[in-house]
This record gives C-alpha cells, sequence and structure tokens, in this order.
C-alpha cells in the first residue's frame, strides 16, 4: 500500500520502512527530480515504456517496463511531478538470482544514495523466504539517518524494492 499524503510519500502498514542516512551515489538519484520518460536515469540506462500514468488526489502513479531488463517499475509522483517513491520488481521468478540482486542493490543505492552492500541486500531476501503467501517485505538496512527509506518485497512471483522519502 502506497500513497501520497500532504506531499510527502507514506507507506502502509507492510512496508516495513525506515529511514537511512544520507550517503553519495555516482550516479543521478532517482528520487526528488521531475518525472521525464526522456531523462529519467532508469528510462536513459535500460529504456523504458509508460504503461500506466494515473493521476491521484494527492499526485500521479506511473508504471514502467523497462526494455533492456525484465523489471517493471511504480513511481510515486508530487503533484508537481516530483518523483517521490518507487518500487522496482522483477516478475516471473522464483528465486532470486545474483544477477537479479545486483539490478535491486543498483537501483536501491541510485534511488537511497546511500551504500547497501550486496550481503545485507542477500539477506534481506532470504528473510523473505518461507513466509505466508501475499506480500511479504523486510528493512533492509537499520534507521539512522534522515531521509530515505527502503524495503526489500517478495509476493508470488517476483522480487522487488520500494525506496522512498520518509520526511
Amino acid at each position: 500500500m502506497v500513497r501520497l499524503t500532504r506531499g510527502a510519500l507514506t507507506v502502509g502498514a507492510l512496508s516495513g520502512g525506515f529511514l537511512l542516512g544520507n550517503g553519495a551515489s555516482a550516479a543521478p538519484s532517482l528520487l526528488g527530480g521531475k518525472f521525464s520518460e526522456g531523462t529519467f536515469p532508469l528510462c536513459r540506462t535500460y529504456g523504458c515504456r509508460v504503461t500506466e500514468r494515473r493521476t491521484t488526489p494527492d499526485g500521479a502513479l506511473v508504471r514502467l517496463q523497462l526494455q533492456r531488463q525484465d523489471a517493471r517499475v511504480l513511481l510515486v509522483l508530487s503533484p508537481y511531478g516530483t518523483v517521490m517513491g518507487l518500487e522496482a520488481w522483477l516478475p516471473g521468478r522464483t528465486t532470486l538470482s545474483a544477477a537479479s540482486r545486483a539490478f535491486l542493490q543498483r537501483v536501491a543505492v541510485q534511488a537511497a544514495e546511500q551504500e547497501l552492500s550486496s550481503e545485507r541486500l542477500k539477506t534481506c531476501f532470504a528473510g523473505l523466504e518461507g513466509r505466508a503467501s501475499g506480500l511479504r517485505s523486510a528493512r533492509l538496512l537499520g534507521g539512522g539517518g534522515e531521509h530515505y527509506g527502503v524495503v526489500c518485497l517478495r509476493r508470488a512471483g517476483g522480487w522487488g524494492v520500494r525506496v522512498y522519502f520518509d520526511h
């Protein structure tokens, strides 16, 4: 469950969200800029196609299909078109390969502007194995920062990460 509240992204009870500290990222951040299909970093890197654009009372939801990576991305936009949060999903996978984990790690690092080790990501996803069906989530890192939340996600047939501003 994801919704915008007064311009800030909030996440429902299943989120497992938490705060991260500010870090540095060599690539342009995925959060905080205005969304444009031609300039959004994931679209520039992987190519993308907008599959849905829906206006909400607090902004908009935009669904993307990446072209050079079998991944789907959900963007949560503010009323001004600023990317406030995202979910990146790798569909159709019962297990998570090292290459798939590496893609999700790159997305989380670029969005949160925080270094996340591959071992921590692997441990986070391993903790979701064998849990009850439906959406499952776990915190990727402990708190201690000020602006970002990061969650690893699992549901039948897919794995993903959620990264969002947490004001």
